[in-house]
């Protein structure tokens, strides 16, 4: 909303003319460059003086300052991204352990028989596939971090 009065407020002042702030019949205001018309409340006429344009308010520091601050805003982002990839790489091992550990409880509760040696091979194939599917990840993530960090040394 502030925006487009802004834009009004613009635009009228380019014109050299006045803006209008009436209040509608639901107590908003309403911005026109006309006076208002069949409306109640309070009418001000807002008269705008445009800001001189005498050429550009930027100089070289300036935009010295804003790669700078570019600068600064990158490697933050990234050393921000690189400490959530380890903080994944940790949340990947415990929840890895967690499984496993379960896994191998299983295993050793199954019975001495046929069908528990069947059960136990079938646990031992559950634990290598956790086991490779939170080394990927874990491995993605390292990778992640790795390219992160050779940006940010691109970077400095």
């Amino acid at each position: 909303m502030r925006l487009f009065i802004v834009l009004i407020f613009a635009a009228v002042s380019a014109q050299g003319s006045s803006v209008y702030k009436c209040t509608d019949k639901h107590g908003n205001p309403v911005y026109s460059d006309k006076p208002c018309k069949g409306v109640k409340g309070v009418e001000a006429k807002v008269s705008i003086t445009p800001p001189p344009t005498s050429g550009s308010s930027f100089d070289d520091s300036d935009n010295e300052k804003i790669k700078d601050l570019r600068k600064k805003w990158d490697r933050d982002k990234l050393e921000k991204e690189i400490k959530q990839a380890k903080r994944d790489i940790l949340r990947y091992r415990r929840a890895m352990d967690s499984e496993v550990s379960q896994l191998e409880q299983e295993q050793r509760m199954a019975a001495n028989n046929l069908a528990g040696a069947q059960y136990h091979s079938s646990l031992s194939t559950q634990i290598r596939a956790a086991t490779q599917k939170y080394t990927a990840l874990i491995e993605d993530k390292r990778e992640e971090i790795k390219a992160k960090q050779s940006k940010l040394e691109a970077i400095e």
